[in-house]
Parts: structure tokens; sequence; C-alpha cells
């Protein structure tokens, strides 16, 4: 595992065909990735709260199942 998010690993998985963003903060973004977003906007992004989320998630799939079987 520490070898795929290294950063060398990082680096050749930001470049085309893959042009992943770099999930190691010591990669900078590659030309490829940054045609389409830049690390502003990926700081900027709302992030989900997977704790809220589950505390909900049993509720929230049966309200969804009874709204989208009417």
């Amino acid at each position: 595992m520490d070898g795929a998010i290294s950063a060398a690993a990082r680096v050749k998985m930001a470049e085309a065909a893959a042009a992943m963003i770099p999930m190691n903060r010591d990669v900078p973004f590659s030309e490829e990735v940054s045609q389409f977003i830049s690390p502003e906007q990926v700081a900027a992004a709302v992030y989900p709260n997977w704790a809220t989320i589950e505390t909900h998630r049993a509720v929230w799939t049966e309200t969804f199942d009874r709204t989208a079987a009417t």
C-alpha cells in the first residue's frame, strides 16, 4: 500500500491516461490534471460526513425506497 501512495507512484498516476488527482500532498498536480481542476478547487470541495450518513442511512434508505416505489 505504501508503494501505491508514494510520491513516485502518484506522479505516474497523475499523467495521461489515468490523470488522477494526487492523493499525496507532496505531489504537484500534473498538467493533465490541472486542465480540469485546481488544488484550490479540491481544497474547497465538500466532503461527506460519513458518521452522520451512517447514523441516518437506514431511515433515509427506507424513505427513498418508499418514495421511489410510488
